[in-house]
């Protein structure tokens, strides 16, 4: 039998759900400072992620492997991911912030695409903490010997 009308979509309730949605507390602001070296090995990023407590009482920030960390992309394609083909167990700690006080989470990331080789070019570094993200855009040398504009 033929069908006389077309299967309607319906969109999707968008709302996560409380256990997997990360979300950032009132007075915590995220800031990410990311320097580019240039080393024998080739170019390495160190990027920074500072969460701070900007109000008068103690915040409650979950933190851990599945929670927080860095990315690069560049013209929308991510192309590094901190601690990528490592196992992320999804143990949360919970960290109780003081009033000004900060946390801090550190990578390095050198320079080359996964899978592939040196990226080259603006790229943007994120950095997430505690459902708080951070994020600045640097500028990566091509590589000697190579094309400009390849990644």
């Amino acid at each position: 039998m033929r069908r006389t009308t077309r299967p309607v979509l319906e969109a999707l309730d968008r709302r996560m759900l409380p256990s997997t949605a990360a979300t950032t507390p009132a007075g915590l602001v995220a800031s990410l400072k990311a320097e580019v070296h240039k080393g024998a090995r080739g170019v390495e990023v160190a990027a920074t992620l500072t969460l701070r407590n900007t109000t008068r009482h103690a915040i409650t920030v979950e933190a851990g492997p599945s929670l927080e960390g860095f990315s690069a992309t560049q013209a929308g394609r991510t192309v590094w991911r901190s601690g990528e083909g490592m196992m992320t167990p999804d143990l949360v700690r919970v960290e109780v912030l003081p009033p000004h006080h900060s946390l801090t989470i550190k990578a390095t990331w050198d320079g080359r695409a996964e899978p592939g080789g040196p990226v080259a070019g603006p790229v943007t570094i994120s950095g997430e903490l505690g459902g708080a993200v951070g994020k600045a855009v640097v500028s990566l040398p091509h590589p000697r010997g190579s094309a400009k504009g390849s990644a």
